[in-house]
């Protein structure tokens, strides 16, 4: 079954959402988009609908990596998965996750958005903010994704708005926890 308007049109806001905010606050990232993610073929893997390396940047940007994937039998699985949840449910991705030891999902569905962060026993907990951009609450995440058009407003005027809100109010909230 292919997606919907709903979990696409969500699924690229949710991608501009994060892309604006690490370029706005200068955080590292790398995209990776939806590939499938699996350790042994038996097990099964997934494929979200987005997927971020946040703190590993530094094990994907090495000058002799030349492989053209990424290898969870070696390497570390992304940082945050972003799952857009409205025609199927989310347990088994969740499962797989964890499984994989995946640090951070978020979870949008037609209801509510959710950032589940992994905790040390490997089970995911609700939190109000999530690993890979602390700053941000799942609150304002929420409000952006699901934020309406106004008269004669598109996408255009949604991402400029985004762009105006890190710049004036995420960027400064950064610098302020880089403080001693």
């Amino acid at each position: 079954m292919t997606p919907g308007f709903s979990h696409e049109y969500i699924k690229t806001r949710s991608g501009t959402f994060v892309h604006e905010v690490s370029v706005g606050t200068r955080t590292r990232y790398i995209p990776m988009g939806s590939p499938t993610y699996r350790r042994k073929k038996k097990r099964g893997g997934f494929e979200p609908d987005q997927s971020y390396y946040f703190a590993n940047t530094p094990v994907l940007t090495k000058p002799k990596r030349s492989e053209k994937q990424v290898d969870l039998r070696n390497g570390p699985p992304p940082d945050l998965v972003i799952e857009v949840v409205y025609t199927h449910g989310v347990e088994a991705t969740i499962a797989t996750c964890r499984r994989l030891g995946v640090p951070e999902v978020w979870v949008c569905d037609e209801r509510q958005f959710r950032i589940l962060v992994r905790r040390a026993d490997g089970q995911y907990a609700e939190s109000a903010t999530g690993l890979a951009l602390p700053f941000v609450t799942g609150e304002e995440i929420e409000s952006w994704l699901r934020r309406p058009y106004g008269e004669g407003e598109d996408e255009l005027q949604w991402s400029l708005d985004l762009r105006a809100w890190v710049a004036d109010v995420l960027a400064p909230r950064t610098r302020r926890e880089d403080r001693p």
